[in-house]
């Protein structure tokens, strides 16, 4: 992980941010609202028993966990993101959120970029001031440790978005 120095922190590609406070209920409100799209548990009838009962082993279900897990982890990510940095310190000659060239270049492989100037700063960030997983770890941690999360809460996290790929692998897509 990228040390944090005075309240900021520099990536591998140079940039330096200036860690700020979040407020806790940022948080608080993007759990409660994906707690209300959290999908619901499927019931099957289980003729033995002549009822129905509650199937959390559905694989239709576990996909949607998956994805709902996946979503509620990249809203928290984008807010830690928005809410809990500032740009500091640029390198020479690197390009700048508002500049065309680096965006030009996403959009031609479908990426969306915003013309807006948080959602623009927010994929300049991911695209280009901290590229690698190191960089967004680093910086994930550095703006979640005011509100209580550790490096092991970071690790578990990330093990979540990397495992996905490997345990869809060789599932049916869902309809």
């Amino acid at each position: 992980m990228h040390e944090v120095i005075d309240g900021k922190i520099t990536m591998s590609t140079g940039v330096a941010f200036k860690i700020m406070d979040i407020p806790l209920m940022v948080f608080d409100s993007i759990n409660k609202k994906m707690r209300k799209e959290r999908p619901q548990i499927p019931v099957c009838y289980i003729e033995g028993k002549d009822r129905e009962e509650l199937n959390p082993n559905a694989p239709e279900y576990l996909i949607a966990m998956e994805d709902w897990e996946a979503e509620l982890n990249a809203k928290l990510l984008d807010a830690s993101i928005v809410l809990g940095i500032q740009v500091h310190r640029l390198p020479e000659d690197f390009p700048k959120p508002e500049d065309t060239p680096w965006a030009e270049k996403l959009k031609r492989l479908d990426i969306d970029i915003s013309d807006d100037s948080d959602d623009r700063l927010l994929a300049w960030i991911k695209f280009c001031a901290a590229p690698t997983v190191k960089d967004l770890n680093s910086l994930i941690l550095a703006c979640s440790r005011n509100i209580g999360v550790t490096e092991e809460d970071l690790a578990s996290s990330a093990e979540l978005f990397r495992n996905r790929k490997e345990r869809r692998a060789g599932r049916k897509p869902s309809s």
